[in-house]
């Protein structure tokens, strides 16, 4: 299969401040500063280690998260132990879907992928805030429903692509918002980009145990792509493309 008769790639998990995406909750996207003020003016801040935990499934759903600094992810852990991320969110990102429904337990955990400030806001004061102010933040509530069937349905997807495949995607995907370009360029180009993910996210991004995740990454390093310490080099883009949209890759 040549690069330029490629077989249509899925649609992507949701990207964080993709201008695209009518369910991204950043600031700079539906809302603007001063509604981002009244949602925030009492909030808590807490500082955050990578791995640290924000919250664990099960936990009291009664908090509300803005992220201002540092990276965290939503996940769940499977009956063997697996780690699966359902989404990592940067900073501007909004998060708590559950504690804005007024749900008892959080169904996911989250915890910090790397250093993070996050701002914290109880639900009884969200609530008191969309009383006061409700016709500018309810939008909020129908963005972040939107985003949660997304993701779940985005992950579910996921799963009947073979691992190699997943893995593939997920770095194509990257490339891609680091170099919206790359889908042209001409056989043979090479790139370079900087993740900021560890290999542990990645893995359960994609549904992974980290041992199958190293072993994709091993296949991936055949044909001329590397990832290590977060570092993406890729010696033909059209490569990596090629593998992302293929039904079937080498040694399936």
């Amino acid at each position: 299969m040549s690069p330029d008769t490629l077989a249509p790639l899925p649609a992507p998990l949701p990207a964080d401040g993709d201008p695209g995406a009518d369910d991204s909750c950043s600031m700079g996207g539906l809302f603007e500063t001063d509604v981002l003020d009244i949602l925030m003016d009492r909030s808590r801040r807490l500082r955050l280690l990578p791995g640290e935990s924000l919250f664990a499934q099960g936990d009291p759903a009664d908090r509300f998260f803005l992220i201002r600094d540092g990276k965290v992810r939503l996940y769940t852990l499977e009956p063997g132990g697996n780690a699966v991320t359902l989404h990592v969110f940067g900073p501007g990102d909004f998060f708590g879907l559950p504690a804005m429904l007024g749900l008892r337990h959080y169904p996911v955990n989250g915890d910090a992928v790397t250093e993070a400030v996050v701002d914290v806001i109880t639900r009884s004061t969200l609530f008191a805030r969309l009383e006061e102010d409700g016709g500018r933040l309810m939008p909020l509530l129908t963005s972040l429903g939107r985003r949660h069937r997304t993701m779940t349905r985005s992950l579910a997807e996921l799963k009947g692509i073979s691992a190699f495949r997943r893995v593939c995607l997920w770095l194509w995907r990257e490339l891609e918002k680091a170099i919206p370009d790359a889908g042209t360029h001409p056989a043979g180009t090479p790139a370079a980009i900087c993740l900021h993910v560890p290999h542990y996210v990645i893995a359960g991004a994609v549904g992974l145990t980290p041992e199958n995740f190293s072993r994709a990454l091993r296949r991936l390093e055949k044909l001329g792509i590397h990832l290590h310490r977060g570092h993406l080099s890729v010696g033909d883009t059209a490569v990596l493309r090629q593998m992302a949209a293929a039904d079937t890759s080498p040694e399936d």
